[in-house]
């Protein structure tokens, strides 16, 4: 490679990071509609399960990591969907980086905008389902590093 044409790998994680958050600020259903969905199945699992605050309680881990995966779902299936259908998926592909550095910003804006989020909100969620605040730190955390890893 040339010195001219040679990519600086910050600037340009950093760039494209920062042109897709300004996306899905542009489009804000992208990142509503997965903290709606959250907030629908967790009113929604009472109702299924019954009131019993006992059971919800011992149940509410379990259930808004299960649903933060599902959310989490919702977003990756259209993650490289208007990539692909424009073409800019195959000029991803012929930068000069290598193309798991090339999307890292796209996932990376993408966790920005919906699992950080989702994870920040947790602990109200969890509220509803009776979790007790003194666990709320390590269910943030665990829900931060695993939606991270999705």
């Amino acid at each position: 490679m040339t010195e001219g044409r040679d990519i600086d790998i910050v600037h340009y994680c950093r760039s494209q990071t920062t042109r897709h958050l300004m996306l899905m600020v542009r489009s804000p259903s992208e990142v509503i509609n997965p903290l709606l969905f959250f907030l629908l199945v967790i009113v929604l699992f009472p109702l299924g399960l019954g009131p019993d605050p006992e059971q919800l309680s011992l149940l509410a881990p379990g259930i808004l990591w299960v649903v933060a995966l599902l959310a989490n779902l919702m977003i990756c299936m259209r993650l490289f969907v208007d990539d692909f259908e424009d073409g800019s998926l195959e000029q991803l592909a012929m930068v000069r980086i290598p193309l798991p550095i090339a999307v890292l910003p796209q996932l990376l804006a993408s966790w920005l905008a919906s699992g950080l989020l989702l994870s920040l909100v947790s602990p109200i969620f969890g509220l509803m389902l009776g979790l007790p605040l003194d666990v709320a730190p390590v269910l943030v955390a665990s829900l931060l590093m695993g939606t991270a890893i999705m």
